[in-house]
């Protein structure tokens, strides 16, 4: 199998009884130095709440998101400081990644 969209787990299967070395190059060969570029997004910090999170299947951070989700539990002093991690998104931008912050003393019942 030739892994086309690792994001996505999909890929092209050679599909044969036969494994003759001509067939199985020219299947490979197609895929052997492809290079994908990633594509660039707009990424941003999400804020979760309680209410907006309480089904764990959905929306940001969600089980069906289908991307890493790396979620801080903030304080008032990370909070007030915020600017110094706006941009911290930029060196995602070209991951599957999501960017959330929760405020860790008002949503107590998000913890971990």
């Amino acid at each position: 199998m030739a892994l086309t969209d690792p994001n996505n787990y999909a890929g092209e299967i050679y599909d044969t009884n036969e494994m003759k070395i001509d067939q199985l190059k020219k299947f490979l060969s197609t895929y052997a130095y492809r290079r994908d570029e990633k594509k660039e997004k707009k990424l941003q910090w999400e804020f979760l709440e309680y209410r907006t999170s309480k089904n764990p299947n959905t929306g940001i951070c969600g089980r069906k998101s289908g991307n890493i989700c790396l979620i801080v539990f903030a304080d008032d002093d990370w909070i007030n400081n915020f600017n110094k991690f706006d941009h911290l998104p930029e060196h995602f931008k070209t991951d599957s990644v999501t960017l959330a912050w929760v405020h860790g003393v008002e949503e107590h019942y998000m913890k971990a």
